[in-house]
């Protein structure tokens, strides 16, 4: 029978694992800078048309954004690393 701080440690564990997830990539917020995404596709359609060319995702700016970029590859570490680590944290409360 699990103890009250293994019972914690398994609902903090899940609730990092919720955290990662909406940073990444296909999460709620990381889609949002996905070129069809709301920023990433306002920014990619001012590419597109010409206005904006270093927004394009291909762009000097813009390929900051992607999750090969210097920012949204960030986030996307930060976002793996806590749904792993949220993981790890339930896996440890599950062994005791």
């Amino acid at each position: 029978m699990a103890t009250v701080v293994e019972k914690i440690k398994e609902k903090a564990g899940e609730a990092m694992e919720k955290v990662g997830k909406v940073f990444e990539e296909d999460g709620a917020v990381g889609k949002q800078f996905t070129t069809k995404g709301s920023v990433g596709g306002t920014a990619q359609k001012a590419a597109d048309e010409g206005d904006v060319d270093p927004l394009d995702k291909k762009g000097s700016v813009g390929h900051t954004f992607t999750t090969e970029g210097s920012v949204g590859g960030k986030v996307q570490d930060v976002a793996e690393n806590a749904d792993a680590k949220g993981k790890e944290m339930q896996a440890d409360a599950k062994k005791h």
